[in-house]
């Protein structure tokens, strides 16, 4: 059951609005956005990001353990990057495997995404707060999502209207139908290695 929350209601509404920017160099910064979906019963948690610092999805930083509070709380979290990258991730795949957290890999992924939805059947008080949909320059690393104003690099994030939430979701489910796991990536890496 989701645990109660801190923050009222209307904080955390206002948290991200539909259609608002985000930004790392001034308020409202994408890592409140991303950081606050804790407080708000998720169905699914789609996160497409090229570059992943290994660290934030690690427990002890706040964004691995919003992700693991939202698994917790019975959603599925899926996590999407660039299969090129696969050599960060030797370690922390098995992690996340253990956190039932799905972790793929798409060749030639550039595309950024952070996309939330809401479990509107929850019986909470923030249960009608609108699924969050974010696209934009960031990816998920230090830099891209820096916890400070001012601390990491300029990025632009926008955050989608309500009516193209559905449409986002069929974006990110087509990239993750396109994807393959840890092993699957690997061996595919190793045959054109061979190959070349």
């Amino acid at each position: 059951e989701l645990t109660e929350i801190s923050l009222d209601k209307n904080e955390v509404e206002t948290m991200v609005m539909p259609e608002t920017f985000l930004f790392n160099h001034k308020q409202k910064i994408v890592y409140s956005a991303i950081v606050g979906r804790k407080n708000i019963p998720n169905k699914c948690v789609y996160i497409v990001s090229p570059f992943i610092d290994p660290k934030t999805l690690q427990r002890g930083h706040r964004i691995g353990e919003t992700l693991d509070h939202i698994r917790q709380d019975g959603a599925e979290v899926y996590i999407i990057t660039a299969a090129e990258e696969i050599g960060n991730y030797t370690k922390l795949q098995s992690d996340l495997r253990m956190r039932e957290i799905e972790f793929t890999f798409v060749p030639k992924l550039h595309s950024k995404i952070y996309l939330f939805i809401t479990n509107d059947s929850y019986n909470h008080i923030t249960s009608d707060v609108p699924s969050l949909g974010i696209l934009g320059s960031s990816n998920l690393t230090l830099p891209g999502i820096s916890q400070q104003v001012g601390l990491g690099n300029i990025e632009t994030n926008f955050t989608v209207p309500e009516s193209s939430i559905e449409e986002l979701e069929d974006i990110v489910m087509e990239l993750y139908s396109k994807s393959s796991d840890y092993q699957q990536t690997l061996r595919k890496k190793m045959r054109n290695h061979r190959r070349q």
